[in-house]
């Protein structure tokens, strides 16, 4: 037998190493204009950084965020607003431009505003031309007025599509900045309040699987599958809109739209947590139930816009940014059920040493893949869904190859180069000051970690 051999740093808890803990201790909820006593509309606006500022950011929202996220913002509708305020703004002043909004209601006009500190919080966040510690300053600030806004719409007694709207771009926002349990939490409400409104019914009251969801609903869905899968905890969002009958089986569907596609993935992901909280056994879900889940997977593997019958090869490089995200978005997940199947007492020896070998391929395709991601999108790279699936997967395989004695995988090695240089500059690069602790630090270092181990083995 062999000794049993610590994984991870002494001071480093499981938690910190999978980036599941939070980094900063109020944001969003802590008020940046508590010292102004009743907070005005007016005080919040303040914020505001120039006219041409707040065009750059939204640009970059609408350019590298909303592409991949659309089911946030219908930017038609909200830029006819948009340019009215930026234009009043910058030839009169923010008193004029408040003028503006007087017409239409308190409530109503302060969630918009919500709408507005967050699409710029989001197009802030990843702006490459800006220094790191620039970025997390200001996006934070704009986090800030976005939840202020939001109380000003009294969010909690008067939901709204804006205030949904508003509180989504604030979970993703802060998830990104490495505080994935404040965005769970907020999720939750997010998700009851998307209830008292409608949002969660079929809009053609169509119980089939590709049934029209609201685009709200779906954002909720893509969220709350990543964050709630991460944490290995009950959906926020499981009680309604979603037809458990068969919904493991993908029929013969196309998925028209990069996001369509990601959307089979994000129900897929809910109904999975939902079988192992359903049996008798916790975390025991029946074989032929994840035979069906892995059948699933290899059909959306094989049709458009990610697989092989979608007849084309990456024409742009936004195009081979979708094919990646796929890629981790699907791999990531599959791991995770053929990590089921391989722990599975229930299969036969052969399926499940089969199903391990399966997992670890599986797991170092999503390293692969982010590390392709990197270079072409700062964007997605470092979004938390996919930052944490290439972190947890290298993690993962890292100590699998630990414990069975063998050298880490090249795509570790090259994962653990590339947050290396992600934390140089968050740290120094910019020559700003460090902005709380390092994001993902920890993970660093517990790869690092393993890393040692392994090579002290080979000595």
């Amino acid at each position: 037998m062999t000794n049993r051999r610590r994984l991870l740093p002494g001071h480093i808890s499981v938690e910190s190493a999978f980036g599941l803990t939070n980094r900063t201790t109020l944001h969003p909820f802590g008020s940046l204009w508590s010292y102004a006593g009743d907070v005005s509309l007016q005080n919040i606006l303040q914020s505001l950084p120039a006219v041409e500022v707040c065009l750059r950011y939204y640009r970059n929202f609408e350019q590298n965020v909303l592409p991949f996220y659309p089911f946030l913002l219908n930017s038609e509708v909200f830029e006819t607003r948009f340019c009215d305020f930026l234009q009043a703004l910058g030839d009169a002043g923010l008193k004029a431009a408040l003028e503006l909004a007087a017409e239409e209601g308190s409530f109503q006009d302060a969630a918009w505003y919500g709408v507005l500190f967050g699409v710029l919080a989001c197009g802030c966040q990843f702006h490459e031309t800006e220094a790191a510690s620039d970025r997390i300053l200001r996006a934070r600030v704009f986090v800030a007025g976005a939840f202020e806004c939001l109380r000003l719409a009294n969010l909690f007694g008067m939901p709204s599509e804006a205030t949904i709207q508003a509180l989504l771009m604030i979970e993703l926002t802060i998830a990104n900045d490495a505080n994935p349990g404040m965005a769970w939490s907020l999720l939750g409400t997010t998700t009851q309040n998307a209830q008292s409104i409608g949002l969660h019914l079929n809009m053609n009251r169509n119980r089939e699987w590709n049934a029209a969801i609201h685009p709200l609903w779906s954002a909720i869905w893509f969220l709350d599958s990543s964050l709630s899968l991460a944490f290995d905890r009950r959906p926020s969002s499981f009680v309604a809109g979603i037809d458990r009958r068969n919904i493991h089986v993908v029929r013969g569907s196309t998925y028209p739209t990069f996001c369509s596609w990601t959307g089979a993935i994000h129900k897929l992901k809910l109904a999975w947590q939902l079988e192992q909280l359903d049996d008798e056994l916790p975390g025991q879900v029946p074989p032929p139930r994840i035979v069906e889940y892995i059948t699933s997977l290899s059909c959306l593997e094989s049709i458009p816009p990610y697989g092989q019958r979608s007849y084309t090869k990456p024409s742009t490089i936004h195009r081979r940014i979708e094919q990646l995200v796929s890629r981790i978005h699907i791999s990531h997940f599959k791991a995770e059920v053929l990590r089921s199947a391989a722990l599975s007492s229930t299969f036969p020896s052969v399926y499940r040493q089969a199903h391990f070998n399966d997992m670890m391929r599986t797991l170092s395709d999503v390293i692969s893949a982010y590390c392709t991601l990197k270079p072409l999108s700062a964007t997605m790279a470092n979004s938390w869904p996919i930052l944490y699936a290439a972190i947890s997967a290298a993690l993962l395989l890292s100590g699998l190859h630990a414990v069975l004695d063998e050298k880490i995988p090249r795509q570790v090695e090259k994962l653990i180069q590339i947050l290396a240089e992600a934390n140089d500059v968050d740290a120094d690069e910019d020559g700003g000051m460090r902005i709380g602790r390092t994001a993902y630090a920890d993970s660093l270092e517990g790869l690092r970690y393993l890393a040692a181990m392994a090579a002290a083995e080979d000595d």
